[in-house]
């Protein structure tokens, strides 16, 4: 529950940005690393997307088939939410 709460948080941090919101778009195991104090590490942001102050919603296909969200794989437009 620890490493669940820690990469939540990790995403907050992503979706709230004051810059734009970043959505992850990639979040399966591979994706999170414990170092050696056991702090829970969020990496390969190669599939991020950045949304502008004005962007509510992002379209595009990229991802891990087994881990997109049901929006991505039906080619709908997404948000934040995806993430989760």
């Amino acid at each position: 529950m620890k490493i669940f709460s820690k990469v939540v948080s990790a995403l907050y941090a992503c979706h709230t940005n004051k810059l734009g919101k970043i959505l992850y778009r990639d979040i399966k195991p591979r994706n999170v690393f414990l170092d050696n104090d056991n702090n829970v590490k969020l990496w390969d942001f190669g599939l991020s997307l950045m949304l502008n102050k004005d962007m509510i919603f992002a379209y595009s296909n990229v991802g891990t088939p087994y881990y997109m969200s049901p929006e991505q794989v039906d080619e709908n437009k997404f948000n934040k939410k995806s993430d989760i």
